[in-house]
């Protein structure tokens, strides 16, 4: 074998275990990125006028999720969406998602009912 197609050959071997790396690195992003929570609706801080408030979001990479203590229920996609009963004046919300390798996420929404 010629030193070019050593040379040919071991850049091609290298470009593969790369492309392999990368691939699994890729894939694993979740794994690595643990529980995530968004919460679309309502905003931290808002005011609201209906003491019966939705709670609505996404939680991604979660085996749990739970509002104030309380197990919720979250579609194929993600999403959730819970009405939750206020009291006139402050509330404190807590939502907390846990993933199967039991590391967790807290979002603290702060909701004032008018």
């Amino acid at each position: 074998m010629t030193k070019e197609a050593r040379v040919i050959k071991t850049t091609i071997s290298s470009l593969i275990v790369l492309v392999i790396a990368f691939f699994v690195l890729f894939q694993s992003r979740n794994l690595i990125a643990g529980p995530q929570l968004i919460i679309n609706n309502p905003s931290n801080g808002e005011v609201v006028e209906d003491s019966l408030t939705e709670i609505s979001g996404i939680a991604e990479n979660i085996s749990e999720i739970k509002l104030n203590g309380r197990n919720i229920f979250v579609d194929e996609r993600g999403n959730f969406n819970e009405k939750i009963l206020l009291s006139y004046g402050y509330n404190t919300i807590i939502i907390e998602a846990k993933d199967r390798f039991n590391r967790k996420t807290t979002e603290k929404l702060e909701l004032v009912l008018k």
